[in-house]
C-alpha cells in the first residue's frame, strides 16, 4: 500500500515524475537494509502485484523509476 501511496503522491505533485525504486523501496520498507538486487527484485515483485490487481495500465516504467501514467486522469479521495 505505501509503494502505491508513493507513486499516487508523486503523480499529484508532478504527473509523470518518475520515483526511484531505490524511493520505492525505502517507502515500503523503511529501515530494513537490502543488497541493491535483492531490494531491486522486491519493488518490481510489488509492482507486478500491483499490475496483476488491476494496475497494469495505470504504472507505468518511465526514465528513472516508475510513475503513475499521466495520461490517466485520477481522482483521489480520502
Amino acid at each position: 500500500a505505501s509503494l502505491l501511496a508513493a507513486l499516487l503522491e508523486s503523480h499529484h505533485a508532478a504527473p509523470g515524475r518518475a520515483v526511484a525504486v531505490s524511493d520505492l523501496l525505502r517507502t515500503a520498507w523503511p529501515g530494513e537494509r537490502f543488497q541493491a538486487k535483492a531490494g531491486a527484485n522486491r519493488v518490481y515483485v510489488a509492482l507486478t502485484t500491483l499490475r496483476r490487481m488491476g494496475l497494469r495500465e495505470l504504472i507505468a516504467r518511465v526514465d528513472g523509476g516508475y510513475a503513475i501514467d499521466p495520461n490517466v486522469a485520477l481522482r483521489i479521495t480520502r
